[in-house]
């Protein structure tokens, strides 16, 4: 047996991951199939995030780094521990048993033993969810309920990984009484948000429950010749490292889950009724109670084509306008730097875009401002055309921090309400999609491809960086993907106008397979 095989120990951050994964990260002899230069960059990021916070609280606390020491560093902070060292930071931690094992970023002392934070560069609160507390991080324990604010629901794995570390603190007699944990995230990096968990979600013994499935799963995979859990596709595989192993195994078989809100649970009761196939889901009633979503039939008939099928007999004219402006941002941690705007009219089209390209606060309230402008002035018989409210939101929260004027209207928001289409949302009402709404999925099904060969907002945020030290062909790259945006939405509607996809009403449909 492989020396890989023969430890088995459960890590904080395998939590509410997708089993088949944990199995190829375990066991695959081969690397991951699937280098991404974007999803890459954001794991540097969340790095250099956790160092600055780390840094920070370093400068303001009585602290023991273990990453600063040597030998064997689970030894060492069960001995800061022992000394009861106030602040903690890189430990680890595992039980007795060695069967979990854990890394808090932070473990701080409360009045009778320890309590973990983790440093996490993405936001962690919103406006519905499980309540939580606040406190500064120069005083982690004056903390005070915010009731404006909750925990964002799918930040669980958050959650489930420092329930995680709350098992093996009492395993190992070194844990706080309260179990409460906190994070340290991108919303507010001088604020430790605490959630409780011993409230009504009994989390902890839902990181219990998690761990040992992945015990069992890990240790039957361990002597097998491939993962125990058949793959099924979910939102998580977009940014998995083996994402083309698993999709590749179930497009060959035309596995259910590729259909949106079919799980394994589904696939197995569809299974049980004979129906086991993409081409089977197509052929059920469009009113179906088979189904937890009977629109998954739409999805599977819209898969089978290839393309996108009209929702109805005969859909909603496509929007147009004697002045047609399709409008696209691009943003850099959060700064919009450029608006493009393609304005097509009886005189031809023309991409004419307003750019920034220092990234700072007073280029970015003359930016959005000369995007404003640009946008109130536009004539009376045009119609701005967006994908999502991406843009309309970015606007309306740069207009608020730099109190931009919008004269004549009570704000951007009315603006888009009354002069703008926004492109995605028609799309979906109208249409149904064989693979989700993005731009990048929808305008190749319209004949568009993008000039670049790795289009997206993350690649044109790395771009950006490129451009700040001096690269032209960055900054050009940045441009023509914007413009390249623009493109595809009026590709979109041309496409739709001059091929009207056939109806999902009538489309033929196989027999149940």
């Amino acid at each position: 047996m492989e020396s890989t095989r023969t430890a088995i120990a459960v890590r904080g951050d395998d939590l509410g991951r997708c089993l088949t994964r944990l199995h190829h990260d375990r066991f695959s002899n081969t690397s991951s199939t699937t280098s991404d230069t974007a999803r890459q960059r954001i794991l540097e990021r969340g790095i250099a995030f956790e160092a600055d916070a780390v840094e920070h609280l370093k400068s303001i606390h009585a602290t023991v780094d273990i990453a600063d020491g040597s030998g064997d560093p689970y030894a060492a902070t069960i001995a800061a521990m022992l000394a009861r060292a106030p602040m903690i930071l890189g430990g680890r931690i595992r039980t007795e048993d060695a069967s979990l094992v854990g890394a808090p970023d932070i473990l701080v002392l409360a009045a009778d033993g320890y309590v973990p934070i983790e440093v996490k560069s993405h936001k962690v609160l919103t406006t519905n969810g499980r309540p939580v507390s606040v406190s500064k991080v120069n005083d982690l324990f004056d903390r005070t309920v915010d009731d404006d604010q909750r925990f964002r629901g799918h930040r669980k794995r958050d959650l489930l990984q420092l329930a995680h570390y709350v098992r093996i603190l009492e395993d190992v007699g070194h844990a706080a009484s309260e179990r409460t944990v906190g994070l340290i995230a991108l919303d507010d990096p001088t604020r430790c948000v605490w959630v409780d968990l011993d409230d009504d979600h009994d989390t902890i013994a839902e990181a219990a429950s998690y761990a040992d499935e992945i015990i069992d799963v890990l240790q039957r995979g361990a002597v097998a010749t491939g993962p125990v859990v058949a793959p099924w596709w979910r939102g998580e595989c977009q940014g998995c490292p083996w994402r083309q192993v698993c999709r590749q195994e179930l497009e060959a078989k035309q596995d259910v889950t590729l259909l949106r809100d079919i799980g394994p649970h589904t696939r197995e009761e569809l299974r049980d009724l004979g129906i086991t196939t993409i081409d089977g889901i197509a052929a059920l009633p469009l009113d179906t109670e088979l189904l937890p979503d009977p629109a998954a039939v739409c999805e599977a008939r819209a898969t089978i084509h290839g393309g996108l099928l009209a929702r109805t007999e005969r859909s909603t004219a496509t929007p147009t306008a004697p002045i047609e402006v399709d409008f696209d941002i691009e943003t850099y941690l959060g700064r919009t730097y450029l608006g493009g705007f393609l304005t097509t009219d009886s005189s031809g089209t023309r991409f004419d875009p307003v750019s920034d390209w220092i990234g700072s606060d007073d280029s970015e309230r003359a930016t959005v401002t000369a995007i404003v402008e640009r946008l109130l002035a536009l004539p009376e018989e045009a119609v701005l055309f967006h994908w999502t409210g991406y843009e309309r939101d970015k606007l309306a929260e740069a207009i608020d921090q730099y109190g931009i004027e919008t004269p004549g209207w009570s704000s951007i928001h009315a603006w888009f309400e009354d002069r703008a289409v926004d492109l995605h949302r028609w799309t979906k009402d109208n249409f149904v999609s064989p693979a989700g709404y993005s731009l990048k999925t929808i305008a190749p099904l319209c004949g568009f491809d993008w000039r670049d060969e790795d289009p997206g907002g993350m690649q044109s945020e790395i771009w950006f960086e490129q451009q700040l030290e001096g690269d032209a062909a960055a900054r050009r790259r940045i441009v023509e993907y914007n413009e390249d945006d623009v493109r595809a939405q009026l590709a979109i509607r041309r496409h739709l106008v001059d091929v009207p996809p056939p109806s999902v009403l009538t489309w033929p449909v196989g027999t149940t397979g």
